[in-house]
């Protein structure tokens, strides 16, 4: 009989009396029933730390396998720290995330213009790259001579102050 005091492998070899050797290879395995006592107290600890979360521990390998339902992330992360103490975890757990309110995209777009002077703009006040999509500075300048731009009301706006 061959009494192993830690889990792994190793190798035993037996000597027959007319020298003739015989190599083994051993094997030792955690008792069966220490392992399931093990993972019966981790569940008893999870179902009292944790009650009301469905939660299921399975064993095989030194591994740890945690299934099932939480209520937050605070909860996992407890019960991976709680069961880390029977060997290495594998978090399979769903968190349950609340459901956010709707919520309304706006895009909104702002435009000032203030008015300084009664004075027309004039052409040659304009900016070297004026600021107003579609408007290059020869076109402003017709714009201005054929008094297209110089309508009563219209406030111009190209990046300078008169």
């Amino acid at each position: 009989m061959i009494n192993g005091k830690i889990v792994g492998n190793t190798s035993l070899i037996v000597w027959e009396q007319g020298g003739e050797r015989q190599f083994f290879n051993v094997t030792v395995h955690p008792s069966r029933a220490a392992a399931d006592e093990s993972i019966n107290s981790l569940r008893r600890e999870l179902k009292a730390a944790m009650p009301g979360q469905n939660i299921t521990v399975v064993s095989e390998n030194n591994l740890v396998f945690l299934r099932g339902t939480v209520n937050d992330l605070a909860s996992s992360d407890r019960a991976v720290q709680i069961a880390s103490s029977a060997g290495k975890v594998v978090n399979l757990l769903y968190v349950n995330v609340p459901h956010s309110p709707p919520q309304i995209l706006l895009k909104v777009r702002f435009a000032s213009a203030a008015i300084r002077s009664n004075r027309p703009f004039r052409a040659n006040e304009m900016p070297k790259r004026p600021r107003f999509p579609g408007l290059r500075p020869g076109l402003t300048e017709t714009a201005f001579q054929a008094g297209i731009l110089q309508r009563p009301g219209f406030v111009p706006y190209f990046g300078v102050s008169p």
